[in-house]
């Protein structure tokens, strides 16, 4: 009876140290499927895409700027200063009406608008800047949410730093990266305990980008603890007392 009692214990224990993670279904491309992914480079710059909020700024030209830096008032996306990039990479501007944004760099999108404003103003000093580039970190972080990508070269360490850096759960092994291509989310896997791999795998984010620090298995251990110990000490008490019988 007692060996049974032992047995029964031992398999709900087990049972309960599995643990639920996001973006479990999915196929995720590890080793050279890395490789597909914009590596981090010192050259590299986004190019804007549908949905991007931007704002214009023409140096001593308020009136064709959205949101411009060159304002006494800060530009700010949550003002509403700013333009959307719509569904055929089109933006809209004062005078110069819809230009084609989508595809183009920054400096591109500057030089495009600024040959255009050339009708209007003599050597336009133009800046574009989008205001909506965002890496979400999940997970078993300290401080899960939403970052700002404030340069063009960011590292996956340096947005999970941002986000506090690990907890004490931390499935550092197996680290997802998930990046949507076109309406296809694909799921990269990193190993952040392997250096030789993480080092020849530096991964450039990009906006809309989202790391998930998946949780290890001890997890759910630790947090049925309080509601298993009592049980297991029935159960052992229940086989003490068997054995006098």
């Amino acid at each position: 009876m007692k060996r049974l009692i032992d047995i029964f214990l031992a398999l709900l224990l087990f049972s309960s140290c599995s643990t639920t993670n996001v973006f479990q279904n999915v196929d995720s491309d590890q080793g050279s499927g890395l490789d597909t992914l914009t590596l981090f480079t010192d050259t590299f710059e986004y190019r804007l895409a549908v949905n991007d909020k931007i704002s214009l700024s023409v140096d001593q030209h308020e009136d064709l700027s959205i949101g411009s830096i060159f304002s006494i008032y800060n530009s700010d996306e949550v003002y509403g200063k700013w333009v959307l990039i719509d569904i055929n990479g089109e933006a809209v501007f004062p005078k110069i009406g819809k230009i084609k944004l989508a595809g183009l760099t920054l400096r591109e999108a500057e030089d495009s608008i600024a040959a255009l404003l050339t009708t209007y103003v003599k050597n336009p000093i133009v800046v574009v800047k989008a205001l909506n580039w965002e890496v979400s970190v999940l997970g078993e972080v300290i401080a899960p949410g939403s970052y700002n990508i404030e340069k063009m070269n960011n590292s996956v360490l340096q947005y999970i730093a941002k986000a506090g850096g690990f907890d004490a759960y931390a499935n550092k092994k197996k680290i997802q990266l998930v990046r949507n291509y076109d309406g296809v989310l694909k799921v990269y896997e990193l190993d952040l305990t392997d250096y030789y791999s993480y080092s020849a795998h530096q991964i450039n984010l990009m906006p809309g980008d989202v790391i998930h620090v998946p949780s290890t298995r001890g997890k759910k251990l630790d947090q049925r603890s309080s509601t298993l110990l009592p049980f297991a000490s029935f159960i052992s008490a229940l086989a003490i007392i068997l054995t006098f019988l």
